[in-house]
């Protein structure tokens, strides 16, 4: 099955498309193994695998277009599917405010409201996670602003996560489990911007 995931990826550009300095299946299997170490194989680490597809806010790139749904759900399964779709499609800033999460999204492309449920909000709050964790710098190397931001932001959304998920981020948060050590955990190999 894993084959198969991957040669659909292959299949769309993902091994051909730049992602910062890098490709974007490598960021795709990172966050992927991320979610698999937290969760094990089930419909949110498939759907992270397959995250960015759609494009999304902070990557526009759209490798897969609505009417590739059906061709990726046959392939990761529906639910992970759907996951997959609303993370490319919510406006994920509001994330990224302080404050508890909301339970609807803003299309990014149409500006209509997406419902959340609790599962699916929870399977968005996951991926960004694992997507936040699989490709940001150490704390050092942030800005002093945006390292103090994390924790508020983040707080609110602990009760929505993975035990997995949760134990990674707050290491992270406290200066206790480096994003190199996070990533060696989980099986990713390590860029220079790891550390």
């Amino acid at each position: 099955m894993r084959d198969r995931r991957e040669q659909l990826l292959q299949a769309l550009g993902a091994d051909a498309t730049a992602h910062g300095d890098r490709l974007l299946l490598d960021h795709l299997r990172g966050v992927h193994a991320l979610l698999h170490r937290w969760r094990g194989d089930d419909a949110v680490s498939r759907a992270g695998l397959f995250h960015s597809i759609y494009g999304s806010q902070a990557f526009p790139v759209a490798l897969a277009s609505p009417a590739d749904r059906m061709r990726v759900s046959a392939v990761i399964g529906a639910r992970s599917e759907a996951i997959a779709y609303a993370f490319g499609r919510c406006d994920r800033g509001i994330l990224f405010q302080p404050g508890p999460c909301p339970a609807q999204f803003l299309d990014r492309i149409t500006g209509d409201p997406i419902n959340l449920g609790t599962d699916l909000l929870a399977a968005l709050v996951e991926i960004e996670a694992a997507n936040v964790l699989e490709q940001t710098p150490p704390l050092t190397r942030l800005d002093a602003d945006i390292r103090e931001a994390l924790p508020t932001i983040w707080t609110p959304r602990l009760a929505l996560l993975s035990q997995g998920a949760r134990d990674d981020l707050l290491a992270y948060l406290e200066g206790g489990l480096s994003i190199g050590e996070i990533r060696d955990r989980a099986g990713i190999p390590r860029t220079d911007q790891a550390g």
